[in-house]
């Protein structure tokens, strides 16, 4: 019986299994073993984007520590169970992942406190790269400099998630239309605001006190899927019906951040 390869048992694995260098690093460890490590939040990107938010459409199981001394160091092991939605199935894999908790070296012992989260981001990775996640890495595609290059290529315009950058494509195209207009169209913003500049009155001391700037950014990364272009910034301030950004209220921002997302 001759064997047959069913496509849709690599449905995950063909979606998940590329990497974008940008989120992976050369490492070195002692004894010479040389390897690319791979971006923990690369990973849970990945895994939000196909299955949706986690706790929704993925995520954890509590994980389970084992403590091992070895002479005069202390080993740390996670094992962690990673379920996902196949479907209206729920399916999960596990991984298994370490760190050392006392370290040995020239000059004494050292203990890490992070040895606990560094095994459970480890054991976790390990779980993911089952599903297909950064599946060319583990199978040591990166290390032929010519495969790094056609990921570079193919990702070098995929920095944000795809459902991101459609909604900024088509909300920038809306604001920048409105922007260009000479007179101002109360039926054109971008955010589908109920008044104009003229027609909107201060903020009521009621309301709340004004937020952060940096919050206000948010606002524009959303809006137009970049933060560095100053002036369109003050224009979306403006056209937002505020002389500057510190002027918007935190009840304000919450309303056109959620009129924005749902654009």
């Amino acid at each position: 019986m001759s064997e047959q390869i069913r496509p849709e048992n690599l449905r995950y694995w063909d979606q998940l299994g590329k990497t974008d260098p940008a989120h992976t690093k050369q490492f070195q460890r002692s004894g010479g073993f040389k390897g690319t490590a791979i971006k923990p939040m690369w990973c849970n990107l990945r895994m939000t984007e196909f299955f949706g938010p986690c706790g929704v459409g993925w995520g954890p199981d509590k994980p389970e520590y084992q403590i091992v001394p070895a002479e005069d160091e202390i080993l740390v092991f996670c094992t962690v169970g990673l379920w996902y939605m196949d479907g209206d199935k729920k399916a999960q894999v596990y991984g298994v992942g370490g760190d050392k908790a006392v370290i040995k070296g020239s000059n004494g012992t050292r203990s890490s406190d992070e040895a606990f989260k560094a095994a459970y981001t480890d054991a976790l990775g390990n779980a993911m790269k089952f599903i297909g996640v950064a599946a060319d890495v583990h199978m040591g595609l990166f290390d032929d400099n010519k495969y790094v290059q056609e990921m570079n290529n193919e990702f070098k315009n995929k920095d944000a998630p795809v459902q991101q950058v459609q909604r900024a494509s088509t909300v920038a195209q809306q604001l920048r239309a409105s922007v260009n207009q000479e007179a101002e169209d109360p039926n054109d913003y971008d955010v589908h605001m109920d008044q104009t500049i003229h027609e909107r009155k201060s903020p009521e001391p009621s309301i709340g006190p004004p937020i952060n700037p940096k919050l206000t950014k948010v606002l524009y990364a959303i809006a137009m899927g970049k933060w560095n272009d100053t002036k369109a910034y003050r224009t979306f301030i403006n056209r937002l019906g505020y002389a500057k950004d510190t002027d918007i209220p935190q009840a304000r921002f919450e309303e056109i951040k959620a009129k924005l997302e749902a654009a």
